[in-house]
């Protein structure tokens, strides 16, 4: 995992919005239209090499492909046997108490008319990786046109899938987990094999608080956790700790956000994943006071910090120099050498998901590189 003694480096979440075209063509095939497979595959390649473009363009170091290829973070229905049915529907506490909130997002995301979640029907195992390979390598293609620091490639984790895809075969959720985990083991030694970083998008550790765990004690919902934490530790057995990185999240969705847990009730299973680099949220007006949180925290050695410096629901373009007074407070815990600058989420982590403009993704993400320029020249 590439750090720099010399300056700030940048990176993101992950997720980008995908072109319209490409959208387009992924709501006909959510939809169960009739859509041209090679098309789509065109398309998918050509969106990953301009994000790439883009990315290196506004200033970003450490690279992804953006997702383009994924219809969203339970991607893994379509590419593994046992899934079926439908799910049950998002239910997220906030969003429960403050329907009208629900219903605006319902409305007014063109994506959330187009999903559906099915269930775990049947044993959980892919079809084949050939996916990951295409994935792979429209990402090496694209790094070939530009000049960056390093590439990341993410993967859903067990616990994310598990609270995406509701379990209607397993007879624990154990089990589920485990299933699910070393599946996606397979993803994740092949993104390693490649050569490229690992992150993990472990959502699951923060929402399951507020989504499926809304109805126990804060306490009983952290003993639940501790199963997804061994998940994730499972299907990342093989990837080198310096390879890999952890995001955790509160949901990227513009809900009210009140019940969301504190990130100090939740440090501990953090730190349990097996992780070089943890990705947070940092900037977003739910979390952002708890940088406070990471003071006196017992970090393992050489652990990278991650925070959202940009808030990734709000169309605010962010100043370079609070970019930068966000950053200053984590280089005066861990160093600047332990610190890349990045955004609180993905802009897109479903298709159709967002209130965020490619424009103005790529303009919030410029803002990101140059408040890290100024944090830089401030602490390096």
């Amino acid at each position: 995992m590439r750090t720099s003694k010399e300056r700030i480096l940048v990176t993101h979440t992950g997720s980008l919005p995908r072109p319209k075209q490409l959208q387009d063509l992924m709501f006909i095939k959510l939809d169960g239209g009739e859509f041209d497979e090679s098309e789509l595959m065109g398309q998918i390649r050509d969106a990953v090499s301009d994000g790439v473009r883009r990315q290196a363009e506004v200033g970003i170091d450490i690279v992804c492909d953006g997702e383009m290829g994924r219809e969203g973070m339970h991607y893994v229905r379509d590419h593994m046997e046992g899934f079926g049915g439908e799910s049950k529907p998002f239910r997220a506490r906030d969003v429960i108490e403050f329907p009208d909130a629900g219903m605006r997002m319902y409305t007014q995301i063109e994506g959330m008319q187009h999903m559906t979640t099915p269930a775990c029907t049947g044993a959980i195992k892919y079809r084949d990786l050939e996916w990951m390979q295409t994935e792979i390598e429209n990402f090496r293609a694209a790094l070939e046109e530009v000049d960056v620091a390093e590439g990341f490639i993410t993967v859903t984790s067990p616990g994310t899938v598990a609270q995406l895809i509701d379990n209607q075969h397993y007879d624990t959720r154990e089990a589920y987990l485990t299933a699910l985990a070393d599946a996606i083991k397979l993803q994740c030694d092949a993104i390693v094999d490649a050569g490229f970083v690992v992150q993990i998008d472990a959502c699951d550790l923060p929402m399951q608080y507020h989504v499926d765990f809304q109805d126990v004690t804060r306490r009983e919902a952290h003993a639940l956790l501790e199963a997804n934490v061994e998940a994730i530790n499972r299907a990342v057995a093989d990837v080198p700790r310096d390879m890999l990185r952890l995001h955790v999240c509160w949901g990227n969705y513009p809900g009210p956000h009140n019940h969301d847990v504190p990130l100090e009730e939740i440090m501990d299973l953090i730190l349990a994943c097996k992780a070089g680099g943890i990705s947070f949220p940092a900037a977003n007006p739910r979390h952002e006071h708890e940088w406070r949180a990471w003071e006196g925290v017992d970090l393992p050695a050489e652990t990278v910090l991650i925070p959202g410096v940009i808030d990734t629901v709000s169309t605010f373009i962010e100043h370079p120099q609070l970019v930068a007074d966000r950053l200053e407070r984590f280089v005066g815990l861990v160093g600047a050498e332990n610190v890349l600058a990045s955004t609180d989420c993905g802009f897109g982590t479903f298709v159709g998901h967002t209130n965020v403009s490619p424009d103005v993704a790529y303009a919030k993400l410029a803002a990101l590189a140059d408040g890290a320029k100024l944090a830089s020249s401030a602490v390096v």
